[in-house]
């Protein structure tokens, strides 16, 4: 008997150049399974419309926090560069963050907790 997927809160983060919009084959299987699953455009990216003058690490670690909102056991997905702000994202709120999944080119502390 095949188990029951237990539905998860998936926070998916783009990569540079990119924007959400990317993510939507993954986000529709995602919720066909059950999941919740949050994406964004990143400031200056997508339909974002943040001058870029505005724009910095900080920003976009904001606007993630910000999309997490108060959900825990996230499962945090970020893709080339998402992958570098979803770790700093994970460093400041790391009691909402389950697992944090992206290119390990961009940082070492990629786990499953």
């Amino acid at each position: 008997m095949a188990s029951i997927p237990i539905p998860q809160i998936y926070v998916l983060v783009h990569g540079d150049i990119l924007g959400k919009y990317m993510w939507e084959r993954v986000q529709q299987r995602l919720m066909t399974n059950g999941h919740t699953v949050i994406t964004l455009d990143l400031p200056g990216h997508g339909e974002d419309q943040t001058s870029i003058d505005e724009i910095t690490l900080d920003t976009y670690i904001q606007a993630v926090v910000k999309s997490i909102g108060d959900h825990t056991n996230v499962v945090l997905v970020g893709h080339r560069f998402g992958g570098v702000v979803t770790v700093q994202v994970d460093e400041v709120t790391p009691k909402q963050i389950a697992n944090l999944s992206g290119n390990p080119g961009a940082s070492q502390r990629f786990e499953q907790r």
